[in-house]
């Protein structure tokens, strides 16, 4: 119950930030701003055209109802981590999938209508196609724009003295956590200073004739983003630093200690989001009192709702019809690669988490007894146990009153298998019908494990195998 109404509280909060963003980031799209509807540039007096507001009108009613049903089904989904965490995930998946493939369809559907009228009728301003802007006086104050990339090698250092400590070496002995947790640590730390680089280095861009105009919305975007990849390093060393003291004072680790870490990580996540929610909103107000606002028909190159132009440089651009996303130039090899590499990978999570989900739900704890040797098996997990390094063996009706928590295993509603530890327990392992008693509890050298059957009998027809081995 304790899981389940912590995934409940995450995955809530996750869903209606999700949904809440979007609905922000891709707002106003049918107005005319920039010079363009539906990220598509059209001359103004041609808005207010019949065949253009109709598709206005219609995505307005139809995006606003997508948009709140899937806030509605975001919310009872997330009910399901009651009923069994397995479908819980399946289900949020499908529904994610959903949302995200919905999306897309309704924006850049419509943008994609919209470019088809906008070429079908002749509104291709031709003069303004290959023009290219360049602000020097902008371009000469691009360093003072970022914030310093100096305060990272603060973070970093704070990240790396803790693992110095001598309590902290005494719990590494112990437990491979620390570990992991650091290695997160670093690498997100390390993402984040590499995408404050690219900012800072990327090279400013022109929004309107008056220099004033281009220097305050080049200082707004690289002054918060760089403010935003920052303040999330600080949150995410902070939630390191947090585990960091828990596991040197109390040298354990509890649900409540990683609940904790999950909720200023997405903290982190919330400060990012709401940052670049206001700057979007800011630049917003600044181009809507721009007189003098500069017009390049490129809409060719952004068609198929991606970025594709051979002629650009660049890699990465500003998202059209997302102004907090920035799109690779899909013209470019590497574009292409690093697109396939990355949905490779996420297809592979998803196959390798069914897989994993699959399993979990139709496994069963088996024990071949052979040759004085106990082969334990249960989904992913194994464990052979040699009669003669058995210490005690023991019947118990219930779990001992220990603080456990999972290493590297599966806890689901019907099943704890895997690798666990206990406060006052220890290592251990675990291959548990949770709500099958006996329990069979076998203590070695180094570790206990806990196992039972759906079958009575079958529980004590190993207690049985085990305890007369260990009298002998």
């Amino acid at each position: 119950m304790e899981v389940a109404i912590i995934m409940m509280v995450i995955f809530l909060f996750t869903d209606i930030m999700v949904v809440g963003i979007s609905m922000f980031a891709h707002a106003g799209k049918e107005e005319y701003s920039e010079g363009m509807i539906f990220g598509v540039h059209i001359p103004k007096e041609k808005v207010e055209e019949e065949i253009v507001q109709a598709i206005v009108q219609k995505y307005k009613r139809q995006f606003k109802k997508f948009q709140r049903w899937n806030m509605l089904l975001g919310i009872l989904v997330c009910g399901l981590a009651f009923v069994g965490m397995g479908i819980f995930i399946i289900v949020w998946t499908i529904w994610l999938t959903e949302y995200i493939v919905g999306l897309y369809w309704f924006v850049y559907g419509t943008h994609r209508k919209m470019y088809d009228l906008k070429v079908s009728n002749g509104w291709v301003m031709e003069s303004s196609k290959q023009i290219i802007y360049v602000d020097t006086e902008v371009s000469a104050n691009a360093d003072k724009m970022p914030l310093s990339k100096k305060w990272y090698l603060l973070l970093f250092c704070l990240i790396c003295l803790v693992m110095l400590f001598p309590q902290m070496q005494t719990y590494l002995r112990e437990e491979n956590t620390p570990y992991v947790l650091f290695g997160i640590t670093l690498a997100v730390n390390l993402f984040f200073f590499g995408f404050h680089w690219w900012i800072e280095r990327r090279p400013t861009v022109v929004y309107s004739k008056n220099s004033q105009v281009n220097m305050v919305l080049n200082q707004l975007t690289k002054r918060m983003w760089t403010i935003c990849l920052l303040a999330c390093a600080v949150v995410n060393t902070a939630a390191w630093l947090y585990m960091s003291i828990c596991m040197i004072k109390n040298q354990w680790l509890t649900s409540a200690d990683f609940c904790i870490y999950i909720l200023l990580q997405i903290i982190a996540s919330a400060v990012l989001m709401g940052g670049l929610c206001w700057l979007l909103q800011k630049k917003k107000e600044v181009m809507s009192v721009n007189t003098e606002m500069i017009e390049t028909d490129d809409d060719v190159y952004w068609k198929n709702g991606w970025y594709s132009n051979p002629h650009d440089k660049r890699l990465f651009v500003q998202d059209r019809m997302c102004g907090m996303n920035y799109s690779m130039n899909m013209a470019k090899t590497s574009a292409k690669i690093f697109t396939a590499v990355i949905s490779a990978v996420l297809i592979g999570c998803a196959v390798w988490i069914a897989a994993i989900l699959v399993e979990f739900a139709t496994t069963e704890v088996t024990v071949e007894m052979k040759n004085g040797i106990m082969d334990i098996r249960a989904a992913y997990y194994d464990y052979q146990i040699k009669t003669e390094d058995i210490l005690a063996v023991k019947m118990i009706e219930e779990m001992p009153e220990d603080n456990f928590y999972r290493s590297n295993g599966g806890d689901t509603e019907k099943f704890l298998i895997g690798h666990f530890r206990g406060k006052e327990t220890g290592k251990c392992m675990m291959f548990l019908y949770k709500e099958e008693t006996p329990i069979l509890e076998i203590q070695l050298k180094d570790m206990t494990v806990f196992l039972n059957s759906e079958n009575e009998k079958e529980t004590e027809e190993w207690y049985n195998y085990a305890r007369d081995r260990v009298v002998d």
